[in-house]
């Protein structure tokens, strides 16, 4: 139980991190796409 409630949390810290890199992805592209 204490096995699967840890595996949760990890899986919720990797999927932040990828929605957060994903985000900052975009804003790099959109920041790009001003000064291009």
């Amino acid at each position: 139980m204490v096995l699967t409630d840890l595996h949760k949390g990890e899986t919720a810290v990797v999927v932040r991190l990828a929605i957060e890199q994903e985000a900052l992805k975009q804003r790099l592209l959109q920041v790009a796409s001003k000064v291009l």
